[in-house]
Parts: C-alpha cells; sequence; structure tokens
C-alpha cells in the first residue's frame, strides 16, 4: 500500500530538507567534538535545531490542513495555522538571538602577520564572570555613590578570544588557543587589546594596553 503522505512533491522536498538538516547538524556536531571545529558563527548551533524544529512544526500543520474538509473550515483552519507559524518564527528566532548572544561569541577581526601569511580570528562575547561584574558594578558605585544600584551596561565586559583559522574559514581551531579563557575588558574601558607575532609570527601574542581595573587576561595563540 502506498504511503500517500509521501506523493506530494511538496512533502518531498521537505522530507528531504529535514534529512539534509539533521546531516549538517551531525557532521558539524562531529567535528566540534573529535577535530576541535568551532564554527565561526556559533548561532548556526542553534539556529539550525530551531530552523529544523519550525520547518517540521509547518509540515505537520500542511498536512492538518489539507485534511480539511469545506471552504469555512479550511479559511478558519489556515488563519489560525498561518497566525501560530509566525507566533512560533517570532519566538523561536527572537529567544534564540537572546540565547546565541549569551552562549556564543562573534567573529571580532583578523589578525593578520606583518610578513607572512599567518592569520588568527578574534572572538568576542560577553564577560559573564560573576566576580567580574560584580566587581565592576562595586568600583562604579565607589566612584559615583548616587549611580544606579542595579546592574548596567557599565558593569559587564567583553571576553576576547583567538584562534587560527579553520576548514574554509567557517571554522576555528579551538586547541589553538591553550591555557587561558581569555581576556576581559569592561564594556566602558579605554583599554586596547593588542598583539605582537612571537617565534617567526607562528604565535601571536595577545595582551591588555592601559588595562582599567577588572581588565585582565593575556593570550598565546599558534596561527
Amino acid at each position: 500500500m502506498k504511503f500517500r503522505f509521501f506523493t506530494r512533491t511538496g512533502d518531498k522536498i521537505v522530507f528531504w530538507l529535514l534529512i539534509g538538516l539533521m546531516v549538517l547538524i551531525m557532521i558539524i556536531s562531529a567535528l566540534g567534538r573529535f577535530a576541535n571545529l568551532q564554527l565561526v558563527h556559533g548561532e548556526l548551533y542553534i539556529y539550525l535545531p530551531l530552523i529544523l524544529l519550525l520547518v517540521l512544526a509547518g509540515w505537520g500543520l500542511s498536512a492538518i490542513f489539507r485534511r480539511l474538509k469545506g471552504k469555512v473550515a479550511r479559511g478558519v483552519g489556515g488563519t489560525i495555522m498561518v497566525l501560530v507559524m509566525l507566533a512560533l518564527i517570532t519566538l523561536g528566532m527572537t529567544y534564540g538571538g537572546i540565547a546565541a548572544g549569551l552562549s556564543f561569541p562573534q567573529r571580532f577581526i583578523d589578525m593578520t602577520a606583518p610578513n607572512s601569511h599567518r592569520r588568527v580570528i578574534v572572538m568576542r562575547g560577553l564577560d559573564t564572570d560573576e566576580a567580574r561584574v560584580q566587581a565592576r558594578h562595586e568600583a562604579r558605585l565607589a566612584a559615583d555613590p548616587e549611580g544606579s544600584t542595579d546592574l548596567i551596561a557599565e558593569d559587564w565586559g567583553y571576553t576576547y578570544t583567538a584562534y587560527a583559522p579553520g576548514f574554509l574559514d567557517l571554522f576555528y581551531k579551538v586547541d589553538s588557543l591553550k591555557d587561558t579563557d581569555g581576556i576581559h575588558i569592561g564594556y566602558v574601558s579605554k583599554a586596547e587589546l593588542m598583539v605582537e607575532w612571537e617565534d617567526d609570527e607562528t604565535i601571536a601574542h595577545f595582551y591588555i594596553k592601559n588595562p582599567e581595573p577588572q581588565d585582565e587576561g593575556e593570550m598565546r595563540v599558534a596561527a
């Protein structure tokens, strides 16, 4: 007996799209686990599974819609389903974006050695260390007792890490940065992130110029 659900061209396209997304997610996960390669655009770790779930939800709703009989039922049902999908997409992308911003650093700048082709990718993410956030908060209130006692943007900071580029520049090599969790600089700090090249420009040494309180760290990256 032939399964009618897969006789439609649209169903076949969606089915293979879902298979393709699952394979892509598995490949990306395997590269991170076994080859120490992480996506430069880390938000894809959230968006790809999210897109898969949204496509699956849309596919299921379209299957239900095709089973509705009557013009009124299809009109009302179709409107409700469109609204449901719009709500799911809006909520998914909104919260997915927030989660990605908190969980994954963003590409900040590429640094190339002056006398060679060697290059490293500098990533920047939110510094979520509670001790540093609280220390900045206390320092701000000490300098300005009338300031807000709530956590504000000035209390937060950035964490910078750097890595050698990986496959097709879509990935970076996690193991090229060793023995450090990066460099931490406050959001309103006037400190500068600096780099110097060592060992025939095979190592990029990053450090902080004119650090302010709670600005800390240095790192060496194998380019």
